[in-house]
């Protein structure tokens, strides 16, 4: 609030008070003490409602109230940031896997149930759909470059000694891959 707004309001309220006494209804002792009274107040120390967004601001800025807000906030982005994100072989299998989805005949229903990565090649169990709707799962191994070979090995059976994958992580991320094609 300026010097000028208290200005006005004190001469303001100092005249409301001038007419009480005029009226009769205050005495001038009681007329002289208001107005001394009003004179000394101190403004700055006022809460006034141009200087309430100011007060708010504060105290949303205070330390006590804005750090924690803050580490809530990074927190937040932080763990959708990672729920969403593929590391590690989780990504590679996801890329292997989009290379690989192609060579089915319908890459959309293609899905890791299980499998390994090893150096850039994946082995997996991998489940499709055929032409009527029916799911199988077959154990395919997927080289870096996409070549896909259905394997009557048992190396799918491997797998299970290695750092399992997250597939429904993998999966989800290859359904929503499919979706925006």
């Amino acid at each position: 609030m300026s010097v000028k707004n208290n200005t006005f309001d004190e001469a303001g309220e100092i005249e409301k008070y001038h007419r009480l006494l005029k009226e009769g209804i205050i005495t001038e002792e009681e007329f002289n003490a208001k107005k001394a009274e009003i004179l000394s107040r101190d403004y700055s120390k006022m809460q006034t409602p141009s200087t309430t967004g100011e007060m708010v601001k504060r105290t949303i800025l205070d330390k006590k109230v804005l750090y924690p807000l803050l580490a809530f906030i990074v927190l937040i982005i932080g763990f959708l940031v990672w729920n969403n994100t593929l590391f590690g072989n989780d990504k590679m299998a996801y890329d292997l896997m989009l290379k690989a989805a192609k060579k089915f005949n319908y890459p959309s229903t293609v899905r890791i149930e299980s499998g390994t990565v090893v150096d850039d090649s994946m082995f997996a169990n991998i489940s499709a759909e055929n032409g009527f709707g029916k799911r199988s799962t077959d154990c395919y191994w997927i080289s870096s470059d996409g070549y896909v070979l259905e394997d009557t090995t048992s190396a799918c059976l491997g797998s299970n000694f290695q750092k399992p994958l997250n597939t429904k992580k993998i999966n989800k991320k290859l359904k929503a891959y499919f979706k925006e094609d």
